[in-house]
């Protein structure tokens, strides 16, 4: 046998394996699956609520935000939700005053207000609460009343009851 014929059917060996094993690596990671697996969960669950603040907080993870970064923290009691920024997921050099970071809290904070009265949660929010905490961006104090499916309470003037279905519709992109 030639060299010429052992490195062909060596590199055709390599190319082989190499290809083998990204297209099995891509197959396990669920690259070909799209519309399943862990990271799709929150689509699927968040309107088998069961009258829970962290129900609230499963529809607002769903919002819109800047380049799918995520920036929220939350902590839910019984009676309330903080919304923290997370700081760590800023974009840095792309937004620099950290305008698109409290746009995407924003719409998280929004997604949370409209699922309230759904879950039977009649939510009041106050805007940067502790002034010696910048990160902590919204407390929603949370009173329970009869589920609302037809009538939302407005805490804001664009919070209507067509939004609530929207919900499900607008997507992030953030894999797990």
């Amino acid at each position: 046998m030639s060299r010429r014929k052992v490195l062909v059917s060596v590199g055709g060996s390599l190319v082989v394996l190499v290809v083998g094993g990204t297209v099995w690596r891509s197959a396990d990671q669920g690259v070909f699956s799209t519309g399943q697996g862990p990271a799709y969960q929150p689509w699927y669950d968040w309107r088998s609520a069961i009258g829970r603040p962290v129900d609230l907080i499963r529809a607002a993870i769903l919002a819109a935000n800047p380049h799918d970064s995520q920036p929220w923290l939350f902590h839910d009691t019984d009676t309330h939700i903080d919304l923290f920024a997370d700081t760590r997921r800023n974009i840095g050099l792309a937004d620099p005053f950290l305008s698109e970071l409290h746009i995407g809290l924003g719409c998280a904070l929004e997604n949370l207000v409209l699922a309230a009265p759904a879950n039977g949660y009649a939510p009041r929010v106050t805007l940067f609460p502790d002034a010696m905490d910048a990160t902590k961006i919204a407390t929603v104090d949370l009173c329970q009343v009869r589920p609302r499916h037809r009538l939302c309470i407005r805490p804001f003037p664009i919070a209507t009851p067509t939004a609530i279905p929207m919900i499900r519709i607008t997507q992030s992109a953030r894999r797990q």
